[in-house]
């Protein structure tokens, strides 16, 4: 068993370094020598809001949620307002993809043959790639969302109501993160009580 565990966790840590090998390159090449006049409509929007964010000046704005913004505005704070390094922040966030991934598919599938792979081909996805070093809020909403369906307990391996909280609480994140993934706020009850096989007594 503690074989097998530390055998996974290799697994992921080398998927993890592979995705930030394949995204560090790219971002290198594309973005190395970028300046703020290369930032496109949204990436500006959400560097802007991170400023204000910074100079105390910031608003509740439904389109920009405050967790990625939050997140550029403390890597503005952390790097000097170093646009590369931000992006290099960003990008390390985004690159927990593929373990994740590896995660997921050996959790619901329990092949780790299959589960490598999967987390091999986010790894290497081209739109991955080339996206990971941008300051768009997938590059934080995406693994968080894969997070949320990583720890959300099933009928297969019922857990206690931390867990659903748990789950709730990263789903959250990944809304505020991007207001898209609000779409699936509704099917974390619906899954509370279909899915977990869970009554009201034993969720409260």
């Amino acid at each position: 068993m503690h074989h097998a565990r530390r055998r996974l966790w290799l697994l992921s840590a080398a998927l993890f370094a592979l995705a930030v090998g394949f995204h560090l390159s790219a971002a290198i090449y594309l973005h190395r020598d970028s300046t703020l006049h290369d930032l496109e409509e949204d990436e500006t929007e959400y560097y802007t809001w991170a400023g204000k964010l910074l100079a105390g000046d910031g608003e509740f704005n439904t389109r920009r949620p405050i967790v990625h913004v939050g997140i550029v505005a403390a890597l503005r704070k952390l790097t000097g307002d170093d646009l590369f390094a931000i992006r290099l922040g960003l990008l390390t966030i985004f690159s927990t993809t593929a373990p994740l991934t590896f995660a997921l598919v050996a959790r619901f599938v329990g092949s780790v043959r299959a589960a490598f792979l999967a987390g091999l081909g986010v790894a290497v996805w081209p739109l991955f790639v080339r996206f990971s070093g941008t300051l768009y809020s997938e590059t934080t909403a995406t693994p968080l969302f894969l997070l949320f369906l990583l720890i959300l307990p099933t009928g297969r391996d019922p857990a206690s109501p931390g867990r659903w909280l748990a789950s709730g609480l990263v789903l959250g994140l990944a809304t505020l993160s991007r207001a898209m993934y609000m779409l699936y706020l509704p099917f974390l009850a619906i899954a509370l009580v279909v899915e977990g096989g869970l009554n009201r007594r034993t969720v409260f």
